[in-house]
């Protein structure tokens, strides 16, 4: 079915998945890429978006958004299932194995280690920063780790 599904995304014009997606989020790019196996760059189009898919991938309530504004659904009442490729791609890679380059001397100081500070951090450090995060918790996640039920994401994301 992932074949019928692409070719439909990618005769799609203004594709509402995208507008749907907060992120916005190539959509039909992305499923083109995995269709064609060409796993890493469909990691790394997700990935240039958010640098935190482990956990906005799972919190993610893709059903409201992205999914409920596709054309081939509305046509076709049958559901993409892009959260399942969004995990299959995160099992295949994990941010925390790629090289970032070599730093710099400027260091930057993050206050808080929440979703906005680990973003950051990452961010920062994939253009050559040197990164401190500070944190007054226990554990990074701030809102994620403290707030939300622990059912809802990997938690063990947010530890390694």
């Amino acid at each position: 079915m992932l074949n019928e599904i692409v070719k439909s995304c990618y005769k799609c014009v203004n594709a509402p998945c995208i507008i749907g997606c907060p992120l916005h989020h190539n959509i039909p790019k992305i499923m083109k890429l995995y269709q064609d196996e060409l796993y890493l760059d469909a990691f790394n189009e997700l990935f240039k978006n958010n640098p935190l898919l482990g956990i906005c991938g799972d919190l993610c309530p893709h059903e409201e958004q992205c999914a409920s504004n596709c054309r081939y659904y509305i046509k076709n009442n049958k559901r993409i299932k892009f959260n399942e490729i969004e995990k299959d791609l995160m099992n295949r890679f994990d941010i925390f194995d790629f090289k970032f380059p070599k730093v710099t001397s400027t260091t930057v100081i993050i206050v808080g280690a929440g979703p906005a500070g680990l973003a950051s951090a990452i961010r920062l450090r994939q253009n050559g920063f040197k990164v401190t995060l500070c944190e007054k918790e226990d554990h990074i996640g701030g809102v994620v780790q403290y707030q939300i039920p622990k059912h809802r994401y990997d938690s063990d994301y947010l530890n390694k």
